[in-house]
C-alpha cells in the first residue's frame, strides 16, 4: 500500500526538493545544522501534493495510454483519495512554510497555486507550461 502512495506522490522528487533546500541553505550560510530541516519540509510536502494532483487531473490521458504504472489507472488508489491527499499535502506544505518567513511563505503559496494551475490549464499551453516546469525545478535552490 505504501508503495502505491510513493508512486502517486513521486516521493523521490519530494526528497530531492528537500535536499535541494538544505543544500541551498548550506551554500549560502557555509554551515550545516538541524535547523535547516524545517524550511525543507514544506516544499517537500507541496511537491508530493502536486504530483498527486497531476495524476488526478491526468487520469483520463493516463488511462487512455494504459499507464498501469500509475496507481489511479492500476486501481490501487481511488482518484478522489488522490485529489484529497494531494490538496491536503499542498495546504500543509504551504502552512509549514509560514514560520520560516514571509518570503518563503509567499514563494510556497505562489508555486502551489501555479502547480494547481498547471494541472488545470497550463499543461496544455506549451510555452507557459514549460516555463512553469523549468522554474519549479529550480525554485528549491
Amino acid at each position: 500500500m505504501l508503495k502505491n502512495w510513493w508512486k502517486l506522490t513521486r516521493a523521490e522528487h519530494g526528497l530531492i526538493v528537500f535536499l535541494a533546500v538544505i543544500v541551498s541553505q548550506f551554500v549560502t550560510t557555509k554551515t550545516l545544522s538541524a535547523a535547516m530541516v524545517w524550511p525543507a519540509i514544506g516544499p517537500m510536502f507541496i511537491t508530493w501534493g502536486a504530483f498527486a494532483w497531476n495524476d488526478y487531473f491526468g487520469y483520463k490521458s493516463d488511462k487512455a495510454l494504459n499507464r498501469k504504472d500509475r496507481p489511479l489507472v492500476a486501481g490501487t488508489i481511488k482518484p478522489r483519495a488522490a485529489l484529497w491527499i494531494g490538496s491536503a499535502l499542498m495546504l500543509l506544505g504551504v502552512a509549514l512554510t509560514y514560520p520560516v518567513g514571509v518570503m518563503a511563505f509567499a514563494i510556497a503559496a505562489i508555486y502551489t497555486v501555479l502547480s494547481m494551475a498547471y494541472d488545470l490549464f497550463l499543461k496544455t499551453r506549451p510555452l507557459l507550461g514549460n516555463v512553469f516546469i523549468a522554474s519549479s525545478m529550480s525554485i528549491s535552490f
